[in-house]
């Protein structure tokens, strides 16, 4: 087995005939010894490390991590992100992070509008193929965060917010003539609804800011599982919709989770927020009547007028009102003691 100076030395004599070590360069060959990397693996990276000797050790792990997560790669197997998470070491989770935001800085669905361009979308109105956004990670890193981060990491919630971003999009696209006659929409369309599930079976993922994002969302697959099963669970209610949802058979596919569901522990302050955003969405269906399908679809619509009719028989609207009059005297009082 060569040592790492014998690797440096060949690798000198291949940069002295225009070699280029770039992050993909990189990323093929880890790949291509993906089976071996426990035996060769550090000796390769070590390699690298010392001919890209004008990068710190972050820059270059930062590249390195944002090459093998990027949609584009074909990962079929963790070997090279179990790999690479040991050789970062205790900074393993801030260089994943880091890597995945660069993604979103840079992606050009953000700076197109991302969320603004679901937002601005019509309902069953004709629009431009183009707003369909990609998932910006591949399925194998997505599946890899819930194995090694688990599902109550900053890492998780960040790569649901992207799986969600893309279903959403996929859901207003989906109507479109464009879509129905691309065939590599359609192949990506059941991993794509595979992975939403597989977070959205895993753990409540969902906030208040996602409500936004989703009123402008019909299909049920993306609906049901908040308004039937996690707003209801968050309140203590019987829920109407069944838990785990099930995944069509994809190889992709790979973390399967045997352990039951923990209920997600919400503290008052996060169940006041979606009481206040529940309300307020109420009463903006009230004030603008009909004319709200201009922003909002049917069903969302509806799941939300069903939620606040079940909510306030319950009386949970009476206790908001008392939380906010009690928070605005002991504003009050504040003031008036300062």
């Amino acid at each position: 087995m060569p040592t790492v100076k014998e690797i440096i030395d060949r690798l000198q004599e291949l940069l002295n005939l225009g070699f280029n070590p770039t992050n993909e360069v990189i990323l093929d060959i880890l790949q291509l010894f993906e089976n071996r990397l426990n035996h060769i693996g550090e000796r390769i990276i070590h390699s690298f490390i010392s001919i890209r000797r004008n990068e710190t050790h972050d820059e270059f792990y930062r590249k390195i991590v944002g090459e093998a997560i990027k949609s584009e790669r074909n990962l079929k197997k963790t070997e090279v992100l179990n790999f690479l998470d040991k050789m970062i070491g205790n900074k393993s989770k801030f260089i994943f992070m880091d890597a995945m935001l660069l993604f979103r800085e840079k992606s050009s669905f953000r700076s197109i509008g991302g969320t603004k361009i679901i937002n601005s979308v019509q309902p069953n109105s004709k629009i431009n193929f183009h707003y369909y956004k990609p998932l910006l990670f591949n399925l194998t890193f997505y599946n890899w965060i819930l194995v090694k981060f688990t599902e109550n990491s900053e890492i998780a919630n960040l790569a649901f917010n992207d799986i969600l971003e893309t279903r959403i999009s996929l859901d207003i696209c989906q109507n479109t003539k464009e879509f129905s006659s691309c065939k590599f929409i359609g192949a990506k369309f059941t991993e794509i609804c595979n992975i939403f599930k597989v977070y959205c079976n895993i753990k409540n993922f969902f906030i208040v800011s996602h409500l936004e994002l989703l009123k402008k969302v019909s299909h049920e697959d993306i609906l049901r599982p908040l308004f039937e099963f996690y707003l209801l669970d968050i309140f203590d209610l019987p829920t109407t919709f069944k838990m785990p949802m099930q995944i069509a058979d994809d190889d992709n596919i790979y973390v399967k989770f045997k352990r039951k569901r923990k209920k997600r522990i919400m503290i008052k302050e996060q169940k006041l927020e979606w009481l206040i955003a529940i309300e307020n969405l109420h009463k903006e269906i009230v004030k603008k009547g009909n004319s709200i399908t201009e922003t909002m679809s049917t069903k969302f619509r509806n799941y939300i007028e069903d939620l606040y009719d079940i909510l306030e028989n319950e009386g949970f609207f009476e206790e908001l009102q008392t939380e906010l009059e009690m928070k605005n005297s002991l504003n009050i009082f504040k003031k008036i003691k300062l």
